[in-house]
């Protein structure tokens, strides 16, 4: 249960979110990096490939990311609506933290979601989320998909992307989506529109 202080909508929006993520979420065959990396020798992609399209619900993950996104959409007219009233919050889970922002700067731990209603903000990795306003830094993973689904939207300023895999999913779908602003974008492998067995 989320506090009291999250307005109550953005709190229901939340749990709906997680909820979808999960049920989305299968655990990756070992040995997915090498595979990205294509350092992985041929008889063991094929393997993989093998093992991934076993554990690979197609139209059940395609199904899950289009909830997703009506509940993206949802989210960022609450957000809109009531996220001054957001209060910095981050609760430690299994899976990641789910963190929450207000309108200063907040620096996130890597987080499953995200809500944040503004400021400079700090990123380390996020799975879904949705981000205001801001002049925000992101480091890590931002939204990558890996045999699940994932999605984030930064509504406004100038932000700078920097990490292993950003905007892609493998094997999942996602969605990465900056709204405006004078952004740039850095990133090592597999990112910005990339996608493997899903999209």
């Amino acid at each position: 249960m989320l506090p009291s202080f999250i307005p109550r909508r953005i709190n229901l929006l939340t749990t709906a979110i997680l909820k979808v993520y999960l049920s989305s979420k299968v655990n990756p065959p070992e040995g997915w990096k090498g595979y990205i990396w294509d350092s992985l020798e041929i008889d063991r992609k094929i393997a993989f490939e093998e093992e991934g399209l076993k554990r690979f619900n197609r139209e059940r993950v395609s199904y899950t990311f289009q909830l997703l996104c009506v509940l993206m959409d949802s989210l960022k007219e609450e957000v809109e609506r009531r996220g001054a009233e957001i209060k910095s919050f981050y609760l430690p889970t299994p899976i990641g933290y789910i963190s929450f922002g207000s309108t200063k700067t907040d620096t996130f731990p890597s987080s499953i979601i995200v809500v944040d209603a503004g400021g400079d903000d700090y990123y380390n990795g996020v799975k879904i989320g949705l981000d205001f306003a801001g002049n925000d830094v992101y480091n890590g993973n931002i939204a990558f998909a890996l045999f699940d689904v994932s999605a984030f939207l930064d509504l406004g300023g100038n932000d700078s992307y920097d990490g292993e895999f950003v905007g892609s999913a493998f094997f999942g779908y996602s969605i990465l989506m900056d709204f405006d602003g004078d952004d740039n974008y850095k990133c090592k492998v597999f990112c910005l529109g990339a996608g493997y067995n899903g999209g």
